[in-house]
């Protein structure tokens, strides 16, 4: 099976909280599909508007250079992070280059800084 943007793949962890890029964790396989990243991308490349799409599949650094780039010429700048790349990405002035932002609700709720107890701005 193929993994990476699009995958479809979904797993559920052990425990409660979020698994970072170089962490391992005890996992089990779902049937269930995941192609939500996959609708953004597809979604942006049928668009007859270029835009600058940055995924969490590339690193923070590499994708504020490119939302920085598509500034300069003026391109839609379009974005989606993971969770824990919340602190880092509102502390160095990322968002003001993104102007879609594309978020579950646990993202959400990370970039909200909302500590998980109030869930009613997301139910």
């Amino acid at each position: 099976m193929a993994d990476g943007i699009g995958s479809g793949i979904a797993m559920r962890l052990v425990g409660d909280h979020t698994l970072g890029r170089e962490e391992s964790k005890a996992a089990a396989l779902l049937k269930s599909r995941d192609y939500c990243k996959m609708h953004i991308v597809c979604h942006h490349l049928r668009s007859a508007v270029p835009a600058s799409l940055t995924l969490p599949e590339v690193p923070l650094g590499t994708r504020l250079e490119l939302l920085r780039l598509a500034t300069e010429v003026r391109f839609p700048r379009v974005a989606a992070f993971a969770s824990g790349e919340a602190p880092e990405a509102l502390s160095n002035g990322m968002l003001e280059n993104v102007d879609v932002l594309a978020l579950n609700q646990g993202e959400a709720r990370a970039f909200a800084r909302l500590d998980g107890r109030d869930r009613r701005a997301f139910d």
